[in-house]
Formats: structure tokens, sequence, C-alpha cells
């Protein structure tokens, strides 16, 4: 009995030396915010330390500020800012981790031009398992600037968008201003190595619909900080005085394309987006991403090079699934004059569409704007464009291979009991920008291979080349 006692007790005291070994080499125990009177008041006496956010919601009045090193901030509760003038939480600092947190802002002062996670110069940081909902902003719900080796991941932003203006009117290439739906779910600008994984943002509140598009005027011009003169990409609305692309923002955005390297974007399921993916970056990677309605599934322009878009499925969507071309941002190498350093080229292309599933294409929530009888022609599974203006080079090197686009009206739909055979809801599931006869070619397409795809025909076709195509 005495060795049973004897045993049990240097067994426990093992125990006590391991989970004393343990905390040691993890640092203190968790501190808990709730023992300081602000949150801030507890990152700012334990800097580098984590802390705990008790269940519960927190109301702030300004922005939690993480500007120390290695600090980690997690738990249950919800933080809710109710100043819209301030973002939930900002990062300055490097090896900062957010995680299972809830961040919102109250019923009735969601609005908002802040994003709800601000980071800046932050690296390696990690934003873990959050929840973001009714952030709604012209802004992001996660912004990384100028990160490197930064995570956003398992995170479920809900509810991002808000009716704004898009003032384009200080653009020299446009020049006015309209009212539209805004709004983007995770914004990189800038950095090296950053990756957005297995994150789930959705919009269930402001979808594009014809009694929204009423009721908020969308699409009408309005004045902007400045007069309206319009530019060379916005004379074509000034007859019309409309602009019909009044969807704005993107569910994941990658822009920067001379700042902005080696990011991975894989396993997101976006639903209800305007733009799903809006890249302006170099060398990355998308893959397994699911889009699930939305105006436009991919989107990589304005300097974009060495990029893979792959095994994304794509449902829903009603201008474009995928869409590549050589944006305004865009340029030929500059040398040096007048004072200007020399900078080299922006260039788009070196691009593999490979294995996509593009379904139910038109069935959206905006087929209705960019389909039926509105008379717009553009409504392309696939699309490769030229610059948007002539002094864009042209997008080169695109290798698109092993994509599917499926007519899910080709077998009939059952319509009050009887089979129907629909007209596709696109017009070329593949569509390459031509020059027309004796126009100069500079800015369109060049070395495209297109081959071993399963396009079901459109409208006019299953592309408006001969396939396979090379040029």
């Amino acid at each position: 009995m005495k060795t049973s006692r004897h045993l049990f007790r240097r067994h426990l005291a093992c125990a006590l030396l391991l989970v004393i070994a343990a905390s040691s080499a993890l640092g203190a125990p968790y501190i808990s915010v709730a023992d300081y009177p602000s949150i801030n008041e507890a990152i700012a006496q334990n800097p580098g330390r984590r802390l705990f956010v008790p269940a519960g919601h927190h109301i702030l009045t300004n922005a939690v500020v993480l500007n120390a090193d290695d600090t980690e901030l997690e738990g249950p509760g919800a933080l809710v800012q109710s100043n819209p003038a301030a973002a939930v939480i900002e990062v300055r600092a490097h090896r900062v981790r957010l995680r299972d947190l809830t961040l919102t802002r109250p019923a009735g002062n969601a609005e908002t031009e802040r994003d709800a996670v601000q980071a800046t110069d932050a690296d390696f940081l990690r934003v873990e398992n959050l929840r973001i909902h009714d952030n709604h902003s012209s802004g992001a719900s996660v912004r990384l600037k100028n990160c490197r080796f930064a995570r956003v991941e398992r995170c479920i932003i809900e509810d991002y968008k808000r009716v704004t203006i898009d003032d384009r009117t200080a653009n020299a290439l446009y020049g006015y201003a309209f009212r539209c739906l805004d709004g983007n779910g995770v914004i990189i600008q800038g950095g090296r190595g950053n990756w957005i994984l297995d994150n789930h943002i959705i919009e269930h509140r402001l979808l594009p619909t014809r009694e929204n598009k009423e009721r908020h005027q969308l699409g009408d011009l309005t004045e902007g900080r400045q007069p309206t003169q319009f530019g060379e990409l916005g004379r074509a609305l000034e007859k019309s005085r409309f602009a019909r692309n009044w969807h704005q923002g993107s569910a994941i955005v990658v822009t920067g394309p001379e700042e902005t390297d080696f990011t991975r974007v894989a396993g997101n399921y976006l639903e209800n987006c305007a733009q799903g993916i809006d890249l302006h970056c170099d060398r990355a990677l998308v893959t397994h991403n699911t889009v699930n309605g939305g105006m436009i599934g991919i989107k990589a322009m304005h300097g974009s090079q060495h990029l893979v878009i792959s095994e994304n499925l794509l449902n829903r969507v009603d201008l474009w699934g995928i869409m590549v071309g050589s944006g305004a941002a865009s340029h030929h190498a500059e040398p040096a004059a007048e004072g200007k350093a020399a900078r080299p080229a922006n260039t788009d292309g070196a691009a593999r569409i490979v294995g996509n599933v593009i379904s139910d294409y038109g069935y959206g929530n905006e087929y209705w704007n960019w389909g039926g009888d509105t008379g717009v022609s553009g409504s392309f599974a696939i699309r490769i464009d030229r610059g948007q203006i002539a002094s864009n080079p042209p997008i080169s090197d695109v290798l698109v291979q092993g994509n599917i686009v499926s007519d899910p009206g080709k077998d009939g739909v059952l319509v009050d009991g009887k089979l129907t055979n629909p007209k596709p809801h696109y017009r070329y599931a593949f569509y390459v920008e031509l020059p027309k006869p004796g126009e100069p070619d500079g800015r369109y397409p060049k070395r495209i291979h297109v081959l071993d795809n399963l396009f079901d025909p459109g409208i006019d076709g299953a592309a408006n080349v001969p396939l396979p195509y090379q040029k």
C-alpha cells in the first residue's frame, strides 16, 4: 500500500513538473482582458503576451490596436465596434495572432468606410477562425497592407456590403461617379508570400436584384468630389448616364501587380459576390475555390503575370466565369525621363487556366442585368480580353486546357411538368478579343493556346474562334 502511494506521489510530481515545463515552453498563461479597464489597456500592459477575450459582447469606441510583436488575441468573445469611423482591430506588428474572435458592428450602426481588421507591415500575421459579420463597408472585412508571409484562414465573413458611391471623378480615364453596391471580404495590397485559405465569404443581405437596383438607384450617375468630366473609359456612359457595373467589390482581392508576389488563394467558398477573386498581382496560385453566385468568377488584369488558375468550381456566374486581360495599369518598359526613374514593363500573361468547371452559367442573381433581353452581348464563360487603352501591352502566353463549361439546359428542363430546351445563357463558352479588319493589333492577345476543353455551345457557338486554337 505504501509503495502504491509512493508511486502515485512520484507520478503526480512528475506530471506537475511536466505541466510547469510545458507552461514555461509556451510562455505565460492566458491573461484575461476582463481584468483591465479596456482591451487596449490590457494589450499595453502585456506586450507580446497571449490575451484572452472571454465570452460576451465587448463594446468598443476605438479600434483595438496591436503594436507589439508576438501578441496574441483570442477567445470566444465578440468585439462590437460602435464607432463607424474606427476599424475593429488594427495590427502594426510582426507575428501577431488573432484567433476565434467575433468582430461586428451594432444593428442600425453597421455602415462604415473602415475595415474590420486592418494590418499594415505585419509579417507572419495569423488571422484564424474569426467570424466577421455586419461590417457593412466599402472597404474590407480583412485588409493586409504590405504584409509578408501572412495567413487568413478558416474565417467566416458574412454581410460585408453596403450601398455607396463609387467616385471616379479624380481618375482621368473615367471622370464620373455612380451609385453602387460595394464591399470586399479579404484584400491583400502589396507584400509577398501571403495565403488566403479555406474561408467562407457570403453575402446574404444586399443581393443584386431588380428591387434593390430600383430602391437604391444603383448605376445612376451622381456628383463626385470633383466635377464630372468623362475620360476615355467613361465616354460610353455620357449619353446613357448609367453604369451597368453597379455591383462592385470582390470576395477576395489581391492587388498591387508591381508590389505583390507569391500569393496563394485556395479552398475558399464565396457566395453572392460581385467578383469572386480579383487579381492584380504576379505569381499567384488560385486553386480549389468555389464561387457560387456572382457577376464574375475570377478576373486577372492590370499587370498580372505567372498565374495558375486551376481546379476551381464556378457556379451561377452571369457575366464572365474567368476573365484575363491587359488592364489600364499595364504598361511597357519606360526609360528614365524628365526626372522620373526608369521602370520595367508591367504586363499580363504567362498564365495557366486549367481544369476549372463552370456550371449553371447565367442562372445567378444578375442575369437580368447582363443577359436576357438587356441587349448585352458580352456574356462569355471564359474571356481573354484586349488592353483597355491603346497603350496597354497585350496579354500573352496563356494556356487554356481541360476546362468544362456546361449548359444546364442542353438536355431539357422541366417547366410546369413539360420538358423544354431553353437557350444557353451565354453567348460563347470561350471568347478571345480579336482586332477588327484594318485595326492595329498591338494591344490584342498574343500566343493563346486553347485545347482539350469540353465546351457546351452558347447562343452563338462554343467559341468565336476555331477550336483547338493557337495564335
